[in-house]
C-alpha cells in the first residue's frame, strides 16, 4: 500500500521541501559549521552571521573572504604559506565550494580597482597556484594581463604566468 509508505517520517515530498521543520534545522547546523569553521581560520563576524547566512553569499562569500585574508596575512607571515592553503581547502571542501571560483572572484575584486599597482599584479602568481583547473588558471592569468595594460608596472610573473597559459 503506497498510502502506509507516504506516511513514513522522511518519505513524503512534503519532507523535501523547506517547510520540513528538520530539514530546516539540519541546513541552519550546516551553515552554523561553516561560520564556526571560517572563524577559527580567522574570519571576521562583522563579514556573515547565522541569521542572514544565505542572503549575504553563504559560504561562496566566506570562502572568498578567506582567500583574501588569506593573503592580507602572507605578506605579514610566509612560514605558514602551505598550512593556510590546506586549511583554506579543507573549509571549501566542508562548506562545498570551489576553491577556484573563490579565487577567481578575488582575482575579479583585484583587476577590477581602479588603480591596480605592482604589489596586486604580483600576487597573480600565487593566486594561479593555489587553483586546480587550468581553465580558472588562464581566467585568472588574462585578468592579471588586462589589468597590467593600464598600470605603469609590468613585473616579470605575469610574463611566466602568461607563457604557462599559453602551454
Amino acid at each position: 500500500n503506497s498510502s502506509s509508505i507516504e506516511g513514513r517520517p522522511g518519505t513524503t515530498a512534503k519532507n523535501d521541501d523547506n517547510s520540513d521543520p528538520q530539514r530546516k534545522l539540519h541546513i541552519k547546523l550546516m551553515h552554523s559549521r561553516i561560520i564556526q569553521s571560517a572563524r577559527e581560520l580567522g574570519l571576521s563576524r562583522k563579514v556573515i552571521n547565522l541569521q542572514n547566512f544565505q542572503k549575504d553569499g553563504g559560504a561562496e562569500v566566506i570562502a572568498r573572504e578567506l582567500v583574501q585574508l588569506y593573503f592580507s596575512q602572507s605578506k605579514a607571515d610566509s612560514t605558514h604559506l602551505s598550512e593556510r592553503t590546506e586549511d583554506i581547502q579543507a573549509f571549501c571542501q566542508l562548506s562545498n565550494v570551489s576553491l577556484d571560483h573563490a579565487v577567481a572572484q578575488y582575482a575579479d575584486e583585484l583587476c577590477s580597482r581602479n588603480e591596480v599597482d605592482d604589489r596586486i599584479l604580483t600576487m597573480a602568481e600565487d593566486l594561479v597556484q593555489l587553483c586546480t583547473d587550468p581553465g580558472v588558471k588562464c581566467e585568472i592569468t588574462l585578468k592579471f594581463l588586462q589589468a597590467a595594460l593600464l598600470s605603469p608596472s609590468k613585473p616579470d610573473c605575469l610574463k611566466k604566468l602568461a607563457k604557462e597559459a599559453v602551454l
